[in-house]
């Protein structure tokens, strides 16, 4: 028990840098399952949970958005002229606690990294489906210039004239 107080008071006197980049790190692993979770409810069509989840993304997001302002500033109040990698990394190392804080720093880039990858498959995915939605109501609504279907040998088939689904 005296381990886990000790260890929980060594937290509470963290040089700020180090605690930030800490919640940084933890703040980019929710993203990163945020984006994951996305993933499967795109790939099972599962469009129903999608809004919870985008809204929780934003927060994330919004988030995480808060503590980068933090982050420079602690930087720039630290001397460094930039706030970049760099600077994190120079700044981190002479630092109580810094060499683990730097670990999560550096863990936080490549998630980083990651969730722009997830969230740019998202997006493809989300306008591949925005695509067919639309085709799919072009021919309901028969609008010959954009309603095209593939046949059998690869051959497009246009609707022809008159011929609207949508009316009865």
């Amino acid at each position: 028990m005296q381990n886990t107080e000790q260890s929980g008071q060594n937290r509470h006197h963290q040089p700020p840098l180090v605690a930030l980049t800490r919640a940084i790190a933890v703040a980019i692993s929710r993203v990163s399952e945020l984006l994951e979770a996305e993933q499967q409810l795109l790939a099972g069509r599962d469009l129903h949970r999608l809004p919870a989840l985008t809204a929780e993304k934003t927060d994330q997001a919004e988030k995480l958005e808060h503590l980068e302002r933090e982050r420079q500033h602690l930087l720039l109040t630290m001397g460094y002229q930039e706030a970049n990698a760099e600077a994190m990394r120079q700044a981190l190392a002479g630092l109580p606690g810094g060499h683990e804080a730097n670990t999560d720093w550096e863990q936080a880039l490549s998630a980083l990294q990651r969730c722009q990858k997830l969230n740019q498959q998202s997006g493809i995915v989300l306008n591949n489906q925005r695509q067919q939605t639309q085709r799919a109501l072009d021919i309901l609504m028969g609008d010959q210039a954009q309603a095209v279907t593939y046949g059998p040998g690869g051959r497009e088939n246009r609707p022809t004239p008159g011929h609207n689904l949508g009316k009865a």
